[in-house]
């Protein structure tokens, strides 16, 4: 397919990605066109709704945090090289990850109705709003405490992404029980 557009994809993860790439492919497939090169990045992990996950200690934080320039210079050249393949770290056991656990992650984890806010913690500034990348928060007087306040209310679209939580300022967002006792992570980078 001579003159197209490279297409590639840049994505980032805590400790693996399993087989994005494919799965990735195929999306890209569908909608016509070809998958070039699939590439990770790693990052702090925010994800803290399932039992033992947790946000990293600071050192790996920090490491992670370090290697990401010199991760991301690697794969600008790579891309400007017109390289082709699967780049991804799969981690271990990419198809029980991505083939079983991934598809019931998404039919049952991907609700926002155990989203609460705390009506005494939060100050209705509006962060998980913002934060939301699909738009699915909007802040409503809806609690008897409120007292005037605006709260967030979630409509059904949540992706589990965690931005809500991790960006509130005070701390007051939970997913139900699960996030009691987990960190917070919040993107130094500017």
């Amino acid at each position: 397919m001579p003159g197209r557009n490279y297409v590639g994809l840049l994505a980032t993860c805590g400790d693996d990605a399993g087989l994005l790439y494919r799965m990735w492919s195929e999306t890209v497939s569908r909608a016509g066109l070809q998958a070039d090169a699939g590439f990770t990045v790693f990052m702090p992990n925010t994800y803290v709704l399932f039992p033992g996950f947790d946000v990293d200690r600071a050192e790996v934080r920090d490491r992670k945090l370090d290697a990401v320039p010199a991760a991301v210079r690697q794969v600008a050249k790579q891309i400007s090289a017109g390289v082709h393949g699967d780049f991804t770290w799969r981690g271990t056991l990419p198809g029980l990850k991505t083939g079983v656990v991934y598809p019931l992650f998404a039919r049952f984890m991907t609700s926002d109705k155990a989203f609460r806010a705390d009506a005494e913690a939060c100050i209705g500034c509006g962060r998980c709003v913002e934060a939301c990348p699909v738009g699915n928060i909007t802040l409503t007087a809806v609690h008897p405490k409120c007292e005037g306040k605006h709260m967030p209310v979630w409509h059904g679209r949540c992706l589990n992404c965690l931005a809500c939580y991790h960006y509130c300022p005070t701390h007051a967002i939970a997913y139900g029980s699960k996030t009691r006792g987990k960190g917070y992570y919040t993107c130094p980078c500017k």
